[in-house]
């Protein structure tokens, strides 16, 4: 029984051992990626730094080149290419202010603005809706007037800007 007894304890200490080995690979990890989530967020820091200064220069570049001081050609491309995005949105900016000025094709006036309630159906028939006349001999039907499913597609309506409507000055 002894024997027993001391193979036990001795099992016991070797997993107690390795428990504070691995407890100890464990703290080491933890603090390895620790370190590397400090040094992360440090290069992001040090990157949002350089991408607000690349702005800070690119702004100035800009306005060197609005002085007309921009000499540099790959520079100088750059620069137009901002005056022409410019020049687009500025553009799309005037037709988004001219479709929502009113128009007064599309305002609908209302003659009777009385509050819009249910009907009894005890109402007056002059009050329900007329039923629909019957075609006459020889007259075509709703469904003959309908085009083919199957040879033609719906038609799509289209916006097109009013020619006589003033679509951005760029002078």
């Amino acid at each position: 029984m002894d024997d027993f007894i001391r193979k036990l304890q001795k099992n016991m200490e070797q997993i107690g051992q390795r428990g504070v080995q691995v407890g100890g690979k464990a703290l080491q990890l933890i603090d390895q990626r620790a370190a590397i989530f400090r040094l992360e967020s440090r290069i992001r820091g040090a990157a949002r730094q350089r991408r607000d200064l690349l702005m800070q220069i690119g702004k100035k570049v800009y306005a060197l080149h609005k002085a007309g001081k921009v000499r540099n050609k790959d520079v100088l491309a750059d620069c137009q290419a901002i005056d022409q995005l410019n020049e687009q949105i500025a553009d799309l900016q005037a037709q988004v202010e001219a479709l929502k000025r009113p128009d007064k094709n599309l305002q609908v006036e209302l003659e009777d603005e009385e509050t819009l309630t249910e009907e009894d159906e005890a109402a007056p028939p002059s009050a329900q809706a007329p039923e629909p006349e019957a075609p006459q001999q020889g007259e075509p039907t709703a469904d003959q007037n309908a085009p083919a499913a199957d040879n033609q597609e719906p038609s799509i309506p289209t916006w097109e800007p009013d020619p006589d409507q003033h679509q951005g000055d760029n002078s």
